[in-house]
C-alpha cells in the first residue's frame, strides 16, 4: 500500500517540481538544461525565461524572433555571448551579458548582403540590462554590408580592455560598412548609460546613431565619441571625457587615435566619410581637451558635410578652446552655430542673424531674443518712469491741498 500510494503521489507532482537543479531556462512551462536548446525549440515572438548564472561553452546565434528575460541572472561566455544575424533578440528583465576574456562583444550584430533586406538583424536592450566586454555592441560588417539593421539600447555598456590590452568600444559600428543606403540605425534611449576605457560610441561605419533622453551618459577615456562616418543627431545627454590631451595628425586604420576631445572627428578617405552632426541639447565636457576635435589624414579636404548645433552646454578647462577644427574645414568658413553656452568664444562658426554674449560663459542667441530683451527693459524703464512721474503728481498734488487748506484756515483765525 506504501508503495501504491508514493507511485500515486508522484505521478500526480506537477512536472515544474520535478526540474533537474542544472535547468537554466524555461520556454512555454518546459524546462532545459541548455540554453541553446531553449532557443532552438522557440518559435518566433516566445519568450525564455532564465532561471540560474551561466557559462555557455560557444557563442549562439540568434536567427528567429526572441525575448530573453534574464531574470537577474548572468549569462557569460569566453568572448561573444550572442550572435544575431537575421533576427530579432530582445533582452528584458534585470540580468547581465559578460565576455570572460574579452576580445570582440557580448552582442555581435551582422546584417544583411542584399540591401532590400530591411529589419534583418534586430537588437532591443532594456534599462536593466548590463552589457560587459571589450564592445558592449559590435555591428560587424558582412563581406562589406551591413544591411537591415536596427539597436534600440536603453542598457548600460561596460567597455574594458582585451586580452591584449586594447581599448574597447562601448558601441562599435565596423568601417568597412560604406553604404548609404539602409545602413544600421543605433537609438541611444533615456537612461542609456555607456563607460568605456577607450571610446564611448565610435562611428566607424556608415550608420546613423539617434541619442535622445537626458538621463543618457556615455563617457570614455580617449573620447566620448569618435566619428569616421555617418549621421549622428543628439537631442540631450551628458558626454564626458576624462582622458589626456593628446592631438593625433595621422590616420589610424585600424581603430581610432586618443585626443581626449569630447567628440572626435577623423577625416579619413579610407571611410565612406560623409559626416553628419547635429546637436539639439546635451551637455559636453571635456577634462584636459577640446569639445570637438577634427582633423584630416591622407585629404585634402574634411569628410564633414553638415554640422548645426542649436543648443547645448559645452565645457572645457584650462585655456582649452571648445572647438578645434582642421584648416580644410575652416577654409569653407561654414557657420553651423543658433544656440548653446560655451566656455570659449563661438564667434568664428555663430550663424547670420545670431550673437555671442559674453557673461560668465558665451552664449549665443537671435539678434532678435537681444533685441526683445532690450525692448523688455525699455518697457520696464518708461513704466517705472511713469509710474514715478504719477507718484510725483499725486505727491504734490495733495501737498498743494494741504497748503490750501492752511491758508484757509490762518485767513479765518486772523479775522
Amino acid at each position: 500500500k506504501l508503495i501504491y500510494f508514493l507511485l500515486l503521489f508522484f505521478c500526480f507532482i506537477p512536472f515544474k517540481t520535478l526540474a533537474s537543479e542544472s535547468v537554466v531556462a524555461i520556454l512555454n512551462g518546459k524546462y532545459y538544461d541548455l540554453l541553446e536548446d531553449a532557443i532552438n525549440a522557440a518559435d518566433d515572438n516566445d519568450t525564455i525565461t532564465i532561471l540560474s548564472d551561466m557559462t555557455l561553452d560557444n557563442r549562439i546565434l540568434i536567427n528567429k524572433t526572441i525575448t530573453l528575460n534574464l531574470n537577474n541572472h548572468t549569462i557569460s561566455a569566453n568572448n561573444i555571448v550572442f550572435r544575431v544575424e537575421g533576427g530579432t533578440l530582445n533582452l528584458i528583465g534585470k540580468g547581465t551579458l559578460k565576455e570572460i576574456n574579452p576580445e570582440y562583444s557580448p552582442l555581435l550584430l551582422k546584417g544583411s548582403q542584399n540591401k532590400d533586406d530591411t529589419n534583418y538583424t534586430n537588437v532591443s536592450v532594456s534599462k536593466d540590462i548590463n552589457l560587459y566586454g571589450w564592445s558592449g555592441i559590435f555591428i560587424d560588417q558582412n563581406n562589406g554590408y551591413g544591411y537591415g539593421i536596427t539597436v534600440n539600447f536603453s542598457g548600460n555598456i561596460q567597455s574594458v580592455l582585451d586580452i591584449t590590452s586594447s581599448k574597447g568600444f562601448g558601441i562599435y559600428i565596423n568601417g568597412k560598412i560604406k553604404d548609404t543606403y539602409n545602413y544600421p540605425v543605433i537609438n541611444i534611449l533615456d537612461d542609456a548609460s555607456i563607460d568605456s576605457l577607450g571610446v564611448g560610441l565610435y562611428m566607424a561605419g556608415y550608420s546613423k546613431v539617434n541619442i535622445k533622453g537626458e538621463n543618457i551618459k556615455i563617457t570614455g577615456l580617449d573620447s566620448a565619441i569618435a566619428m569616421k562616418s555617418g549621421i549622428l543627431t543628439i537631442d540631450d545627454g551628458t558626454f564626458i571625457v576624462n582622458g589626456k590631451k593628446v592631438k593625433p595628425v595621422t590616420g589610424n586604420n585600424s581603430g581610432i587615435n586618443e585626443s581626449g576631445a569630447t567628440i572626435q572627428i577623423e577625416s579619413n578617405k579610407n571611410y565612406k566619410g560623409n559626416i553628419e552632426l547635429y546637436i539639439n541639447n546635451g551637455t559636453f565636457e571635456s577634462k584636459n581637451s577640446n569639445n570637438i576635435y577634427e582633423y584630416v589624414y591622407n585629404s585634402s579636404n574634411t569628410n564633414i558635410k553638415n554640422i548645426k548645433i542649436t543648443n547645448g552646454k559645452f565645457i572645457t578647462y584650462n585655456n582649452n578652446n571648445v572647438f578645434d577644427f582642421s584648416s580644410n574645414f575652416n577654409y569653407k568658413n561654414l557657420k553651423f552655430i543658433t544656440g548653446g553656452v560655451y566656455k570659449t568664444d563661438p564667434s568664428r562658426y555663430v550663424v547670420s542673424g545670431y550673437k555671442v554674449k559674453d557673461t560668465n560663459d558665451f552664449v549665443v542667441e537671435t539678434f532678435k531674443e537681444v533685441e526683445g530683451n532690450e525692448k523688455v527693459k525699455s518697457k520696464k524703464v518708461i513704466i517705472i518712469g511713469i509710474t514715478f512721474l504719477l507718484v510725483l503728481v499725486i505727491v504734490g498734488y495733495l501737498i498743494k491741498g494741504r497748503i490750501i487748506n492752511q491758508q484757509d484756515t490762518y485767513q479765518i483765525t486772523w479775522k
